[in-house]
């Protein structure tokens, strides 16, 4: 099966955000069985591409 289309079935790969509920900017996910904190800001504490 290609990444792509196993990626976009939320119930084979298993992502979801732990921390939702606490922010606009989840960072914490369970992937699968193992949980992964993503850190989405830049040093200065804004996020990528924002205006």
């Amino acid at each position: 099966m290609l990444y792509y289309k196993k990626a976009s079935m939320t119930e084979a790969f298993g992502a979801r955000p732990l921390d939702w509920h606490e922010t606009t900017c989840p960072a914490v996910w369970k992937l699968g069985e193992e949980t992964k904190h993503f850190d989405w800001t830049e040093p200065c504490g804004i996020l990528t591409g924002s205006i």
